[in-house]
């Protein structure tokens, strides 16, 4: 049998190893690389001088640091964007908006985050590619309800569902239903 303190390096390096598999900044740099003026998403091939602009939008608590991790590869050819993070998880960022909002329940920060995203992608073209930086907490954070549900349901109907114990799946389901942007629509926005 091992000592305790072999044990414990064991624990240490097997928490360390877990929380780098975890990183967000990190998960960006292992899927996305840039040689010269092409930048590769995870094996799709993207020629950035074809492009007027780059975009980024995001929500969740590591888009910021996924943010970071971009910018760091592909510096100047970043037009903006707006990424939307939990109080307290912002970044000193340039050319990009970082605003902080609340989570696991909306509040009026986000809900006016979210338009000014949406108002962004409305902008863009055809010309322009966008990308979309999505972590936990996400879809707390970009809050816009449905056609027909007040901002107020939407914020009651997120406190039911977690003072009753639903499993985040099941509360992220049913945040589809009652949103502008969910389930797809956000790509929707940003089309074409």
């Amino acid at each position: 049998m091992k000592p305790v303190s072999g044990l414990r390096h064991d624990a240490r390096q097997i928490f360390n190893a877990g929380l780098e598999a975890a990183d967000a900044a990190q998960a960006v740099s292992r899927h996305v690389r840039v040689a010269g003026e092409i930048v590769d998403i995870d094996g799709r091939s993207y020629p950035l001088k074809k492009y007027r602009k780059i975009v980024v939008i995001g929500a969740g608590k590591g888009s910021a640091q996924m943010f970071r991790a971009l910018a760091g590869l592909l510096g100047d050819w970043l037009y903006g964007g707006i990424i939307i993070v939990k109080y307290g998880y912002s970044v000193p960022a340039s050319n990009i908006a970082i605003i902080e909002a609340g989570h696991p329940i909306p509040d009026e920060n986000g809900l006016r985050a979210t338009e000014q995203l949406i108002g962004l992608l409305r902008q863009t073209t055809s010309e322009d590619l966008v990308l979309c930086l999505i972590s936990g907490g996400g879809s707390a954070l970009l809050s816009s309800p449905a056609e027909g549900v007040s901002f107020h349901e939407k914020q009651e109907m997120t406190r039911m569902l977690l003072r009753c114990g639903a499993p985040i799946r099941e509360i992220n389901t049913i945040r589809k239903h009652i949103s502008k942007i969910k389930g797809g629509r956000l790509a929707g926005v940003a089309y074409p």
